[in-house]
């Protein structure tokens, strides 16, 4: 069997599948940026509650295999509109003595309006 769990890289998490055999870590890709409360099938199917910058807290259920996903509830019954929402971008500085810090960039959204240049 394999082991489902939550790879953290740069304030993002995603979910990822160990193979136990090899030490090798695979990430399924979701539109989903925090994870909780992972659970398994035993086989393929990974239930979890995850979020995104554009998809509210949800009851996921995600094939290990094939990254096919169902959604079985939502914290919310609203379609966001991602024109409007700022989709978090992970940045990295340099510090004193040669350490990097680590933040989350929001840039400003709102397809209804344009900044002036410069």
């Amino acid at each position: 069997g394999r082991i489902a769990c939550v790879v953290t890289s740069r304030g993002i998490d995603r979910l990822g599948v160990i193979d136990p055999g090899s030490g090798v870590v695979s990430t399924i890709d979701t539109p989903f940026t925090a994870f909780s409360s992972i659970a398994t099938d035993g086989e393929d199917r990974v239930a979890v509650v995850a979020g995104g910058p554009t998809t509210p807290s949800s009851v996921v259920l995600i094939s290990a295999n094939t990254g096919e996903m169902e959604i079985v509830c939502r914290s919310i019954d609203v379609d966001l509109d991602s024109g409007y929402l700022s989709v978090p971008q992970p940045v990295e500085c340099l510090t004193t003595a040669g350490r990097t810090a680590h933040a989350i960039y929001y840039a400003p959204a709102n397809r209804d309006y344009e900044a002036p240049e410069g």
